[in-house]
């Protein structure tokens, strides 16, 4: 791997085994370099979180958003329970005096 580029995490060890490297931008600046990657491997920009790949003697591709679009608004907590003090329990029996 040359030096300081990106980590790399290995999912599987095949016959043929791939990698997913990993940096802080697109893989032409921050990726490994042609003698580290192989083809197959994957590379994810950890700035915007787009996954590129797999590798081939194209170059790595398009990015893929590893992000979904924005989902709805959420309902509201009813925090008009939780206000106040709670109710009081019934005293027990004392328990024994301490040492």
């Amino acid at each position: 791997m040359s030096e300081g580029c990106c980590d790399t995490i290995t999912l599987f060890k095949g016959e043929d085994g791939r990698t997913i490297w990993n940096g802080p931008g697109t893989p032409t600046v921050y990726g490994p370099t042609s003698t580290d990657v192989q083809e197959g491997d994957f590379y994810i920009d950890t700035n915007i979180w787009e996954i590129y790949g797999p590798y081939s003697v194209s170059g790595w591709g398009t990015g893929t958003s590893l992000i979904g679009p924005a989902g709805d608004q959420g309902a509201g907590a009813d925090v008009s329970q939780a206000r106040g003090r709670g109710r009081r329990l019934q005293d027990g029996d004392r328990g024994p005096e301490g040492v």
